[in-house]
């Protein structure tokens, strides 16, 4: 919501791609800070005290207007060159739905990959926990990478292209993690960099008036979805 106030159309894909590659950076540089200050001395409890104040420092600087300025309304509703807004729709459960699926069902699908991905890659492949674990950091910095080039490339495709380009790709390195080498498994992480940015800007320019209404909408049916998925992914794998 804070980038769709505050980003012009033109730009918005990239700066969910921008904030959500945060995201992989920090999936992937996490591990080897917190090992690091807990070498130092310092107890879980107290790293958890330290990081509450990142949220208060927000709250203090986003009372300052200037802090996130609103685009100005003919910038929200002029169409870029290269993202047309077509088939605006008016909010309703029936209409939101199927973006809500969308979205959900590709969240599912990351997190269930990243949290199972060694006993996926080991039940497969010959491969000992430190390959798999190799693996796995290969996906998390394939992840990070794709959304960090989509930060600065200006792709010229609009994001339904995107999105089906992505689930193609995804397709066919799971064939390759599977059949050929689990090297396909840590690419899928490339291949899904696209869509996440992609889908919330598919939402913005499907529900312009609306977008207040439709992400939380879609936000609460990922969180269902999520604990759908563990429950089902973990009774089978477990």
């Amino acid at each position: 919501l804070i980038i769709d106030e505050s980003v012009p159309p033109r730009w918005r894909r990239q700066a969910f791609s921008g904030l959500h590659s945060l995201y992989g950076l920090a999936s992937f540089f996490s591990p080897a800070i917190i090992i690091l200050i807990g070498n130092l001395g310092f107890s879980w409890q107290k790293i958890f005290h330290a990081l509450i104040i990142f949220p208060v420092l927000l709250v203090i600087f986003t009372r300052n207007k200037k802090f996130l300025p609103k685009v100005k309304e003919a910038d929200l509703e002029k169409k870029s060159d290269d993202q047309v807004i077509v088939n605006q729709k008016h909010f309703s459960i029936k209409n939101v739905l199927p973006f809500a699926f969308l979205l959900s069902f590709y969240v599912s699908a990351e997190v269930m990959l990243s949290s199972r991905f060694r006993v996926y890659t080991q039940a497969i492949w010959p491969i000992d926990e430190t390959t798999s674990q190799s693996y796995l950091a290969s996906f998390f910095a394939f992840l990070t990478l794709g959304r960090i080039i989509f930060v600065f490339v200006k792709v010229p495709f609009s994001n339904r292209k995107l999105l089906s380009l992505s689930l193609i790709l995804s397709l066919i390195f799971l064939f390759i993690g599977v059949k050929v080498d689990p090297i396909g498994f840590s690419l899928i992480g490339l291949s899904m960099s696209i869509y996440f940015p992609c889908a919330l800007d598919l939402i913005s320019e499907s529900f312009p008036k609306a977008v207040d209404k439709a992400l939380p909408f879609v936000l609460n049916v990922i969180a269902i979805m999520l604990l759908g998925a563990h429950f089902l992914i973990g009774a089978m794998t477990d």
